[in-house]
């Protein structure tokens, strides 16, 4: 295999390289440089070449617009209105749809007890919430828990946990599928005991789909 050679690229447009490859012109393995289109191509036979993608074009096709949001220290609230969760928020554009992967670890003050401790999300408006959602958590008795499917199109429709007592770690995929408004999607929470709710730490990888 011969590596002393200067390699040189053949200068033509489009339409010279397939009139070439239609009258059996081209070589096997001569590069070529599409000059009205700015992009390389490489002989496979005497009548056939492949091309080559641009940077451009596969950052457009295989990119994915990604967002992470990372909240590590404790947050606690006695309110028993919902509030936002500083530092757990993410913006969205209208019309598009986002795939949302949390880890994010809850305490209720209330140990043992009965309180409504919950969680939710805001989001802007002609916004719809899917997802796995989880009701009736009591860590201290399994067989209350509950998993099932959720369909919110308004952040007043719905507390994301029923009920949270004592310790939950969420981490199930949510899509929120934006409408015309965009804006930004806040993780909330609201305190059913008297030491309030934590939120130890959030973790959300956001990938717009």
């Amino acid at each position: 295999m011969a590596r002393d050679k200067t390699i040189k690229f053949i200068r033509s447009t489009r339409a010279n390289l397939n009139t070439q490859k239609s009258n059996s012109g081209l070589i096997q393995g001569e590069p070529y440089l599409i000059t009205d289109e700015g992009r390389l191509a490489v002989g496979l036979a005497n009548n056939d070449y492949v091309d080559f993608a641009k940077k451009s074009e596969v950052d457009a096709v295989g990119g994915l617009n990604t967002q992470y949001v990372s909240r590590t220290s404790a947050f606690n609230t006695t309110s028993s209105s919902f509030v936002d969760v500083t530092d757990a928020s993410f913006s969205v554009n209208a019309n598009k749809k986002y795939l949302v992967l949390p880890i994010m670890d809850f305490a209720d003050g209330d140990e043992g007890g009965s309180s409504e401790s919950r969680f939710t999300f805001s989001f802007p408006s002609n916004t719809t919430m899917v997802a796995p959602v989880m009701v009736n958590i009591n860590t201290e008795n399994p067989s209350e828990q509950r998993i099932s499917s959720m369909l919110v199109t308004s952040s007043s429709d719905y507390d994301f946990v029923g009920r949270l007592m004592y310790s939950l770690i969420y981490n199930k995929f949510i899509i929120f599928k934006v409408g015309s408004t965009s804006g930004t999607i806040k993780l909330r929470v609201r305190s059913g005991a008297s030491n309030g709710i934590y939120v130890y730490r959030v973790e959300m990888l956001i990938i717009e789909i």
